[in-house]
């Protein structure tokens, strides 16, 4: 009976131990495909196009019309 226990509980801690490893693997750090260029150089535009869209929006806006008195 005794000898049961002892293999019932460590059957329990390794099934624990394996829920617990076994959980979501880190994402892996990559680039994507669209920064590089063909000749394997970064493109910066593609990096940083999040500030560029800003400051094209900003241009856009403070833009003088001139069609416009």
């Amino acid at each position: 009976m005794g000898r049961y226990r002892i293999i019932a509980v460590i059957l329990l801690i390794s099934l624990n131990m394996a829920a617990v490893f076994c959980g979501s693997k880190a994402s892996e750090n990559r680039v994507p495909l669209d920064q590089l260029d063909n000749t394997k150089s970064n493109d910066y535009r593609y990096i940083f196009r999040e500030v560029i869209m800003k400051q094209e929006k900003r241009d856009k806006k403070y833009k003088k019309n001139e069609f416009r008195d």
